[in-house]
């Protein structure tokens, strides 16, 4: 797996991004899934908006599977399913933003399920300077 940090001041904002890929087996090192997330503050205080992106990698390119995004309370988890109605085809995405003295942290999930299995489950967490 490789995880990325990207971080961007944006009109006095700051933006934070994580990215992961997991490949679906060694011997398809080439296919496999790739997350994304990108958090921001939001209109309120001890409020974040976050941005998940989940993308199917194979030789062909990525696939994007779903781009939701949630908005947490700082200290309180924020969960989003995308999927069918059962737990056959499935992402779920969980983030918790704490804010600390001068820093904040963010916690974030993705769970990628595939016919009934689990087949992708990466976690990012990053913390920043107030």
């Amino acid at each position: 797996m490789r995880i990325g940090i990207i971080a961007v001041l944006c009109a006095g904002v700051l933006l934070v991004g994580c990215v992961s890929v997991q490949t679906a087996d060694t011997a398809a090192p080439a296919q496999g899934y790739r997350t994304e997330v990108a958090i921001a503050p939001a209109e309120e205080p001890h409020q974040y908006v976050v941005e998940f992106k989940i993308s199917r990698v194979s030789e062909k390119g990525p696939v994007i599977l779903s781009m939701p995004k949630l908005k947490v309370k700082a200290g309180e988890e924020g969960t989003v399913k995308v999927g069918d109605s059962g737990d056959n085809e499935s992402i779920y995405c969980t983030a918790i933003v704490t804010e600390n003295p001068g820093t904040i942290e963010a916690a974030t999930r993705v769970i990628v399920k595939s016919q009934g299995r689990e087949t992708s489950n990466t976690a990012h967490t990053i913390t920043l300077k107030k």
